[in-house]
């Protein structure tokens, strides 16, 4: 038989597994807390007919050579337009203009033309668009014939001049919708995330009678 003095230790010792057992399973407990509830899925964007795929970049492009001819975009691009217009007598009328296929997802556009002569000075300002919803096309145009607002020298002051070079300069930015991304970008413009930023120009010689440039 134990004596009284090694009873103790016994005792002693089942108290403390008698703590432990319930203090490991409060720990226990605690780490199999329920986990927070998981985000809801992203929805996929609508299956458009010729549209990008999933995954795609968007690409944008600049309306080539100075011919007026429609060129609608393609169906998971955006074209840059820019144009003038000299049939009117003693008149540049000139545009900058965006406009994306159907398969580009809830675009959001903006832009400014600007015309400039050969001096580097601007003699008109088109009214700007956007921000504005919408495939597009979006459109800023102006004209300039002398009369009021000219910021440049007594050449200006007369209207256009007849052999004289002008600039359109034109800029723009579509921003599409995530997770849709951009493509790279062409020439004159660059991708800040989600928004696509172009500053575009087309030189032509002032000739009475003549146009050219691209419409979409």
């Amino acid at each position: 038989m134990a004596g009284p003095l090694r009873r103790i230790p016994l005792r002693l010792a089942a108290i403390a597994a008698g703590v432990a057992l319930p203090l490991l399973t409060a720990g226990t407990a605690d780490a199999n807390l329920p986990s927070a509830p998981s985000l809801p899925p992203i929805p996929a964007l609508p299956d458009i007919p010729g549209g990008p795929q999933a995954g795609q970049p968007i690409t944008l492009l600049i309306a080539p050579g100075l011919g007026v001819a429609p060129l609608p975009p393609p169906a998971s691009g955006c074209f840059v337009y820019v144009s003038f217009d000299n049939t009117e007598a003693r008149q540049i009328t000139f545009r900058g203009q965006v406009a994306c296929g159907g398969g580009v997802y809830d675009p959001t556009m903006a832009g400014h033309a600007l015309l400039k002569d050969t001096f580097s000075n601007v003699v008109a300002s088109a009214a700007p668009f956007g921000p504005s919803a919408g495939d597009g096309p979006e459109t800023s145009q102006g004209s300039f014939s002398g009369t009021g607002g000219v910021l440049s020298n007594g050449l200006d002051s007369t209207g256009p001049v007849p052999g004289l070079d002008y600039t359109v300069a034109f800029d723009s930015s579509v921003t599409i919708s995530w997770p849709q991304h951009w493509g790279p970008a062409a020439t004159g413009c660059s991708v800040n995330g989600q928004t696509l930023v172009c500053h575009n120009t087309t030189t032509f010689t002032y000739i009475p009678g003549t146009k050219g440039g691209d419409e979409p």
